[in-house]
């Protein structure tokens, strides 16, 4: 009951100035944890969101030859394994180029199969307009970056050109005409300006090898067991073809980026804990003004036979009390912000694409930051309360009695 009476004689003091003090810290320590928080979960999503991406762009494992094959023998070769899958899909990969306007660039076209029990692209969620049917065999899906490159719409028509060697050695140019079904956004900066879909049967009658594909992706039922089935593909396909996991296509794609994004998560850690570090020193600048408007209160509690760790802890509570309210309150507002950046990023790129491969960041606030924060933030709000507390602790009894 002692306790709550003096924090309230601590906050609703008739003096101004003490009452607006605590607020001017709290209100520092709310800046610096939401901006801790806000900044740790943008760094900590952006390998989430590269996973979540490569998982929608290739399944859980795809196998891959070093030239076409055909379907059929690589079923025929896995049949047993295939029972553990959820679902399988074959695709055909082709080097072309895009030209329209007078404009070309080299792609990639991807020949994809849309059968409802094959499907493993899980595209519907990233399409930004059009359709993903595929039906029409002069249907095409492109990245965004690719619609944002050459200022193409859904409906436009363009000219795929893929150069083929005949028998004789000689080249000869392979085009034809598509028309943007949907515009869709991979996840990644290199897909989005290079990848054009199209249905599978198309791709295999411009390379006129009707059944031929570049691999096959598989989606497991059991996640857990994806390292056991690819060790298993391994053993069964051979030489002859190459067994990746999901993990090791992100690890293959961006590890640079992780460690790179890693090391600066933890060098923005400690220049954002200068914040916390400022917020600190306006708790204990506030608790000094608290101490010397509140001499006569301290005086009083040591003639009544109040022993001096009981005063030091209570300055101390007044102290951890701004801390916690300030950092709890600063994690609710870093997690607000962080749900805002989402939807921030549909309106302005605040991320470089070129820097970072990927357009928008989906972030993740993690329990193991929060806690780091917060703990972080209370020690060092209680390193600052030290002095205060302890100078309240030499008052002289007789000039604080005598004071006014």
């Amino acid at each position: 009951m002692f306790f709550l009476l003096w924090f309230k004689r601590f906050f609703l003091s008739q003096h101004q100035f003490i009452r607006f003090t605590p607020l001017v810290s709290i209100f520092s320590l709310v800046l610096a944890s939401s901006s801790l928080i806000l900044a740790m979960s943008v760094y900590s999503g952006y390998e989430s969101t590269v996973r979540q991406a490569i998982v929608d762009m290739t399944g859980h494992l795809v196998i891959t030859g070093r030239r076409s094959f055909s379907q059929k023998d690589l079923t025929d070769k896995i049949k047993p394994e295939l029972d553990q899958m959820t679902s399988y899909s074959s695709f055909l990969s082709l080097n072309s180029l895009l030209v329209y306007e007078g404009k070309l660039s080299g792609v990639l076209l991807e020949g994809i199969s849309q059968e409802k029990k094959t499907q493993i692209l899980r595209l519907k969620k990233r399409l930004l307009s059009g359709s993903i049917r595929l039906v029409d065999h002069k249907a095409a899906v492109i990245g965004r970056g690719l619609a944002k490159k050459f200022k193409l719409k859904t409906g436009d028509s363009f000219h795929i050109v893929m150069p083929k060697v005949d028998s004789e050695g000689s080249f000869q140019n392979k085009h034809q005409t598509f028309y943007v079904e949907g515009i869709l956004d991979f996840g990644f900066h290199d897909f989005n300006s290079r990848h054009i879909l199209v249905n599978i049967q198309t791709a295999q009658r411009l390379i006129e090898k009707p059944g031929a594909i570049s691999g096959m992706r598989l989606l497991m039922t059991d996640a857990d067991q994806i390292e056991n089935m690819r060790l298993t593909l391994i053993q069964t396909l051979g030489s002859a073809y190459k067994v990746s996991d999901w993990q090791g296509i992100v690890k293959s794609v961006h590890e640079s980026y992780f460690q790179a994004v890693r090391r600066e998560k933890i060098l923005i850690f400690f220049i954002l804990m200068v914040l916390v570090i400022a917020g600190a020193f306006n708790v204990s600048s506030h608790l000094s003004i608290s101490v010397l408007n509140q001499i006569r209160e301290i005086s009083i509690l040591k003639v009544m036979g109040a022993r001096k760790s009981f005063i030091f802890s209570l300055l101390l509570m007044q102290g951890f009390l701004i801390s916690f309210v300030g950092t709890l309150i600063g994690i609710g507002v870093g997690w607000l912000l962080s749900e805002g950046f989402i939807s921030i990023q549909s309106v302005w790129q605040l991320i470089p694409s070129e820097v970072y491969k990927i357009n928008t960041i989906i972030t993740e606030v993690k329990t193991s930051d929060v806690l780091l924060i917060f703990v972080c933030s209370q020690l060092i709000c209680l390193f600052s309360c030290l002095l205060p507390a302890w100078r309240a602790l030499k008052v002289s009894l007789r000039e604080s009695l005598l004071c006014e």
